[in-house]
C-alpha cells in the first residue's frame, strides 16, 4: 500500500452488490417510461444470495439505474448530478444540452417516496455499498496506525 495512492488503492476494491435478472428486463421494456432503482442495489439480509455480486469501481459506475422517457441514467450519472447541481459539491441548475441531467432533474421532482427524492435514496444505498467495500482499507489502515478509530 505504501507505494499507492489511498485512491489507487481503493480502485482494486471489490464492490458488493444485489442486481436480480428481472431488473434488466424493465430496464429494457420499451412499455415502462419511468424506471428507478431506488435501494435495489444494496444487498440486505432478504436478498438473495444468487444475485450478489462483487464489482469493481469502474463497473458500479457505469451500472443503468434511472430510466425516464426511455433515457438511461448509470451511477456516475447519479453521483455528477448530486455533486454538481444538487450542492454536494456547488449547486447550479441542470444544463438543457444535458440529456441525463435532465433526466435526472425530472426524476427528482416527479419520483418521490414519503416526498424524498428517489434520488436521495440511491445515495443512501451507494453510500452503504462504499462503507462496504472500504472496511478492508479501514482495516489496514487501523493495523498500520495502531490508531483507535
Amino acid at each position: 500500500m505504501r507505494s499507492h495512492s489511498l485512491i489507487n488503492f481503493v480502485k482494486y476494491y471489490k464492490y458488493k452488490i444485489y442486481d436480480p435478472p428481472y431488473i434488466h428486463e424493465y430496464l429494457e421494456d420499451p412499455n415502462i417510461i419511468i424506471f428507478s432503482r431506488p435501494n435495489g442495489l444494496c444487498p440486505d439480509e432478504d436478498s438473495d444470495s444468487n444475485y450478489i455480486y462483487e464489482i469493481s469501481l469502474k463497473k458500479i459506475l457505469s451500472i443503468k439505474i434511472n430510466k425516464m422517457e426511455n433515457q438511461f441514467v448509470t451511477i456516475k450519472d447519479v453521483i455528477k448530478y448530486s455533486a454538481n447541481v444538487l450542492g454536494g459539491i456547488h449547486r447550479r441548475d441542470p444544463k438543457l444540452n444535458n440529456e441525463d441531467e435532465l433526466s435526472l432533474h425530472k426524476l427528482e421532482y416527479f419520483f418521490n417516496i414519503n416526498e424524498i427524492p428517489v434520488i436521495m435514496y440511491q445515495l443512501h444505498s451507494l453510500s452503504k455499498i462504499t462503507l462496504e467495500a472500504l472496511k478492508p482499507l479501514y482495516e489496514h489502515l487501523k493495523r498500520i496506525y495502531d490508531y483507535k478509530f
